[in-house]
């Protein structure tokens, strides 16, 4: 009898220990999957004409991050707090869930619009009311499980189970969810319309070449410097032609290039796309070169220099369309 009843105590203390450890290994993996994984995937297969990289390149990265993430939180954690009290995992176990939670429904619900930089004003400092109140959301969200879990706990009830179910729904339906991004995806239209090719770039004329080097916020002043306290530039330039009149006439990387090569001054009431295409649309060096039978070829920034590729397709002998090449 007393054996009996020594069985009947220790089987549920398994068993609830059990339901511990999976609520707390599921857990670990939806917030690892979420935050890691699912919506940076999603991400790349919504957009990914945007991006220069296949999927092959993006799948091996999130995954290796995801796993790394997911042994630290599943296995490391509990190691390192074995010595405190279990309140310690639980609430860690509570804050993952919340978090992931938070996420998962402020991109499914709220705030799924994602800013494109093409140029674009972006005001992601503005506080406004629809920030304000995703914001709020968020913290009430990420604080949810704890409230239940206080609220349960008055009730002798358990919350592990109800963290077990969530998890599994939100790995599901995520997973479920990659599906129609997945079909839509085109293998062979990644990384936009265009891109740079380096082999035009590095191919010379058998006659004569002049290559011409633009450093944006290379003063004279500072060459002059350079040039008086390290003499030795002068023979390790020897052969080049240095233009000391030549000025830049802004202080950053945009609008310095652009304006460089299409002398088209930067109104600061402008946006950077209403000022790119201004600028490229101009007749400017590079045109009044390709018309007298030069090339050209140019391997500048998006971010800084020019808008879409369709701004500079004409101007750039390296420019080529990637339905046309092989990656």
């Amino acid at each position: 009898m007393k054996n009996k009843t020594i069985l009947k105590s220790v089987f549920p203390m398994l068993f609830e220990e059990k339901r511990k450890r999976a609520a707390y290994i599921l857990s670990c993996a939806a917030f690892t999957l979420t935050l890691f994984f699912f919506m940076p995937f999603d991400l790349y297969l919504n957009n990914y004409n945007d991006f220069n990289v296949s999927i092959s390149n993006v799948l091996l990265p999130l995954a290796t991050v995801s796993l790394i993430v997911f042994l630290i939180t599943a296995v490391i954690n509990p190691v390192l707090f074995r010595e405190f009290k279990k309140i310690v995992l639980e609430m860690i176990l509570l804050l993952m869930l919340g978090v992931a939670l938070a996420c998962y429904i402020q991109v499914l619900l709220f705030n799924s619009d994602m800013v494109n930089l093409n140029g674009n004003t972006a005001n992601y400092g503005d506080i406004t009311f629809k920030r304000t109140v995703n914001f709020v959301l968020w913290c009430l969200i990420v604080i949810l499980p704890f409230v239940a879990h206080i609220l349960l706990k008055k009730k002798k009830k358990c919350l592990f189970p109800i963290i077990t179910g969530i998890s599994i729904v939100m790995i599901g339906m995520q997973a479920v969810g990659l599906i129609p991004a997945l079909s839509k995806y085109d293998g062979k239209s990644v990384g936009g319309e265009c891109f740079f090719s380096y082999n035009k770039t590095l191919e010379l004329s058998s006659k004569e070449n002049i290559c011409v080097f633009i450093v944006d916020r290379l003063d004279v002043k500072f060459m002059n410097e350079a040039l008086d306290n390290f003499p030795e530039l002068y023979e390790m330039l020897d052969g080049f032609t240095y233009y000391e009149n030549n000025l830049s006439t802004d202080t950053n990387t945009f609008p310095a290039v652009t304006r460089m090569l299409t002398n088209e001054v930067y109104e600061y009431d402008d946006t950077f796309a209403e000022y790119w295409d201004k600028a490229w649309s101009n007749y400017g060096v590079i045109d009044e070169l390709r018309d007298n039978g030069y090339g050209s070829t140019m391997l500048i920034d998006k971010v800084s220099t020019f808008g879409t590729e369709e701004q500079i397709f004409d101007k750039s002998d390296n420019m080529m369309n990637l339905r046309d090449s092989e990656i």
